[in-house]
């Protein structure tokens, strides 16, 4: 129950995170296009932090196996979104990226740091580096509704890509200690805005939503459901039996439960799909999220051996 009050405080200090976007963006302190420069910065800078943030720390035999076995529950629990998403809503292209692909680096990882503090962000680093490359390829895929192509020029442009690249290669040659502290503190303090500035972009796009249509909507309600409810089911029957410790099961499920992620407004925008649509899933999920997330945490916990 603790733990599920952590995420709870948690989540709420986000919403304020997201009102005051919403206040920036009504005062016309921020525009749309100042919006999309956010969000590039995020995209191109933060998210990359994070994922090299979390490879900076020694090598030891424990820590390998833990990268090991969280990598491979990660392609577990992103099957089961990827298979969930084609058995909903496999002839929407954008409610299958939606119901897919979550916002576990913007919402997820800020819950399991304040959670279990920032040595648990190594726990998800695996799922974080394999959800956004996955998004890239195969997300982009679904919207623009042409099949994977792997292009080599195209997955170099990856920012994440390259940050996990980058952070395997600090981690197993064990660089980390020998690294200036002026470059691992820079790139620590950049991850460190994850969570406000990505929530504030939101609180934007909630800003830029009818907010009657918002709330009346049956479709968007279905769409969070799967997201938040059934998708988070499932990959908690999945982890339940795995005989690892909690606190690993504790992580994968916290991100693999965020909610849709805000990048289907933004990819959608891109390949010239309802940006606006987009923009009303994210915020409505996010919003239902703050108080059915912190229920997932409550009641998983109250499940032996879990």
């Amino acid at each position: 129950m603790e733990l599920a009050v952590i995420v709870l405080r948690q989540t709420l200090t986000m919403a304020v995170y997201m009102l005051i976007g919403f206040a920036l963006y009504k005062l016309k302190l921020i525009t749309k296009e100042g919006t999309k420069s956010l969000s590039n910065m995020l995209v191109y800078a933060i998210i990359p932090a994070i994922v090299l943030s979390s490879f900076l720390t020694e090598r030891t035999p424990e820590k390998v196996a833990q990268l090991g076995i969280s990598a491979l529950l990660a392609v577990g629990a992103l099957i089961i979104a990827v298979i969930t998403g084609r058995l909903t809503y496999g002839k929407f292209p954008l409610g299958l990226f939606a119901v897919t692909f979550c916002n576990c680096g913007y919402f997820g990882a800020p819950l399991v740091s304040a959670s279990f503090g920032e040595g648990a962000l190594f726990l998800t680093v695996a799922f974080i580096a394999l959800h956004n490359n996955l998004q890239f390829i195969y997300g982009m895929s679904i919207l623009s509704g042409e099949k994977m192509k792997f292009k080599p020029e195209e997955l170099i442009k990856n920012p994440i890509l390259i940050a996990t690249i980058a952070g395997l290669v600090i981690f197993f040659f064990n660089l980390s200690p020998s690294l200036h502290p002026i470059v691992t503190g820079a790139i620590r303090g950049v991850a460190s805005i994850n969570s406000p500035l990505a929530m504030m972009v939101l609180g934007v796009y909630l800003a830029q939503t009818n907010l009657s249509e918002l709330f009346t909507k049956a479709e968007l309600y279905q769409l969070s459901a799967v997201r938040l409810l059934l998708i988070p089911a499932l990959t908690f029957l999945f982890l339940w039996p795995m005989p690892v410790e909690s606190v690993m099961k504790y992580a994968v499920l916290i991100v693999a439960s965020a909610p849709i992620g805000v990048n289907v407004a933004a990819y959608s925008d891109i390949v010239g799909g309802d940006y606006g649509y987009g923009c009303q899933m994210v915020t409505l999920c996010t919003i239902l999220s703050i108080v059915v997330l912190p229920d997932i945490i409550a009641l998983s916990a109250l499940v032996p051996g879990f």
